[in-house]
């Protein structure tokens, strides 16, 4: 029987080496069968969740959170990200927040690889997580018996070549005593897995550099590695090192871990690691990095929250726009800069735009930390996790308080007349043609006024220009006192006004307008100490009456003010029923 004997004992060295190696893996390591039952977990796993002296082995998530109460929700998760790997069929990568046994919550990086039969039935699941809150290294142990030995070293096969992690363990001698499929293919271009047994880093350097011999940069791994070894070995515990070079004339950068590899005796035989490939990882920190810097140096301001909309980071400009530093903003409500000026619809259709395409744009009140109203152009934009869901909304706002104001008076000054500040003649055709089209919509009257003072060039010529201009603002005053809220009172120049009278059911009201408006210019103005006496004409003509366009309302009501003027002034004509006039 010694051959039988060899083999069992070359098996069990086997077994042994395997247990050591996955036990050694700094990572969190779990083995779930087609049901969710739990097969292996290593110890970091178990630490995880308190289960060192606890029964879980052929226990499903749900069984062992019955069991444990105190850890139903992480089993729920848990169970819910396994559902989501199956469902995938592929390498199924996610980010999860685990509180661990002792209460702290951490952070890990995992990768489930569901693995099916020929039937693609479910098999094994395959979880291994890497606490990226504080990375740790820890070894699996397998069961002492052959037939789970074999069984088990056949799943350790099975996880390495099927992780994107480069996995390896090396003799104090630096000679690879085990390759994974990823270092293979992504770092020494070996031609299998059994290729690396016996030979060192150099050993496939030297070849890569060889086929390029005139490339010095074709291939410039190989010392780093072995290197890194020795450094781990003379430290004697876990270490991390970024490791970085061109492989075959591509540029690589790796998360790279290695520890002491420890065997059952507690005697170092070699070294043990792990590596992921974060070369994306670091281009996208470096444009993230330069990002920052544009950022805190940019006259607009920046506010960035979370999927909870709390705030979580601001930059300078924000500071310097609003008064508020980070410690007094972050983590609260974004609404706490709330002007007032806007109704509970402005933020809920706001709201309705982020939610549906992601962004939105506008320009919003709000208020500085000194309590003062300003106005901003905003930018909100929203990044979102792989998965769909929010991770971050980014807002971008700058000051245009002043602008806002400069473009209302420079639209105000093309708009409104300087003396009186009613409607100038532009503003007075805007108003005049949107109320025609209104009343030609909802099949109503609509009345127009022309009004000219009489006597005002006497008055203008004889006292001067200042009581003249003070004549006309007591006027402009008069007439907006004699009509209605919905009604337009204009200055088209001089002395003359116009009065739009828009949403007539019957026309009775606007007799009694224009006679309230002769009644009152004809009392006396009282224009400091001094007395003066003025009177109107107006004109009058109705829409769609007497015209149904713009300028033959203008025309009719400047007629019919003119039929005022000779039939003795201070009384109003309608120019369709030129005898119909009250002086």
């Amino acid at each position: 029987i010694t051959e039988r004997k060899q083999a069992e004992l070359k098996l069990a060295e086997s077994e042994a080496q395997l247990r050591t190696l996955i036990e050694a893996v700094p990572d969190s390591i779990q083995l779930k069968d087609g049901e969710g039952r739990w097969l292996v977990a290593n110890k970091i796993c178990l630490q995880l969740f308190g289960l060192e002296r606890l029964e879980w082995h052929i226990l499903s998530d749900t069984e062992i959170g019955i069991r444990n109460p105190h850890l139903a929700d992480a089993m729920a998760a848990c169970k819910k990200g396994d559902e989501e790997a199956w469902a995938s069929g592929k390498i199924f990568r996610i980010e999860e927040a685990v509180t661990d046994s002792l209460g702290n919550d951490r952070h890990f990086d995992v990768i489930k690889v569901p693995l099916f039969d020929e039937q693609h039935n479910r098999k094994v699941l395959i979880i291994i997580a890497r606490d990226i809150t504080e990375i740790s290294q820890a070894t699996e142990s397998l069961r002492d018996s052959k037939e789970r030995a074999n069984n088990l070293a056949s799943l350790l096969r099975l996880i390495s070549d099927n992780v994107p992690d480069l996995i390896w363990a090396k003799d104090l001698e630096k000679r690879y005593i085990f390759a994974n499929k990823a270092i293979c293919e992504q770092l020494l271009n070996a031609t299998g897995t059994e290729e690396p047994v016996g030979k060192d880093d150099m050993f496939f350097a030297l070849r890569e550099r060889n086929s390029h011999p005139d490339d010095p940069l074709w291939h410039t791994f190989g010392e780093l590695c072995q290197d890194s070894d020795v450094v781990t070995l003379n430290l004697g515990k876990p270490a991390q090192f970024d490791e970085y070079g061109n492989v075959q004339g591509k540029f690589l950068f790796l998360d790279v871990h290695k520890a002491p590899f420890v065997n059952d005796k507690g005697e170092i035989i070699g070294v043990v690691g792990s590596a992921r490939d974060v070369t994306e990882k670091k281009l996208i920190e470096e444009k993230l990095k330069l990002a920052s810097l544009v950022l805190e140096n940019s006259s607009e301001a920046l506010l960035v929250t979370d999927e909870n909309n709390l705030i979580v980071d601001i930059n300078p400009a924000f500071t310097r726009l609003t008064g508020y530093e980070l410690a007094e903003v972050l983590g609260k409500n974004p609404n706490l800069m709330r002007s007032g000026k806007h109704s509970p619809e402005f933020y809920r259709e706001m709201w309705r735009e982020i939610e549906l395409k992601g962004h939105w744009q506008g320009e919003i009140w709000n208020r500085r930390k000194n309590g003062e109203i300003y106005a901003e152009w905003m930018t909100i934009n929203t990044i979102y996790n792989e998965d769909g869901s929010v991770h971050r909304r980014v807002a971008l706002f700058s000051d245009i308080t002043v602008k806002k104001a400069l473009e209302e008076e420079i639209w105000k000054q093309a708009n409104f007349d300087h003396l009186t500040n009613l409607p100038n003649r532009r503003m007075f055709r805007d108003r005049l043609s949107q109320d025609i089209k209104k009343a030609q919509r909802a099949d109503l009257k609509l009345a127009l006024m022309f009004l000219d003072l009489d006597n005002f060039k006497e008055v203008n010529d004889t006292h001067g220009h200042d009581k003249g201009d003070a004549l006309l603002v007591e006027t402009a005053h008069r007439i907006s006192a004699c009509v209605r809220e919905a009604d337009t009172v204009a200055r088209l120049g001089g002395d003359e006004f116009t009065i739009i009278l828009p949403d007539l059911n019957e026309t009775s009201c606007v007799e009694r307008i224009a006679k309230g408006i002769i009644e009152s210019i004809n009392q006396p103005f009282k224009l400091n100490g001094d007395i003066f006496y003025v009177s109107a004409s107006i004109g009058i003509t109705l829409y769609p009456d007497d015209a149904t366009e713009l300028d033959g309302l203008l025309k009719n009501a400047d007629q019919s003010m003119y039929v005022s003027k000779r039939a003795g002034r201070n009384c109003f004509s309608y120019f369709a029923n030129p005898s119909k006039k009250s002086c």
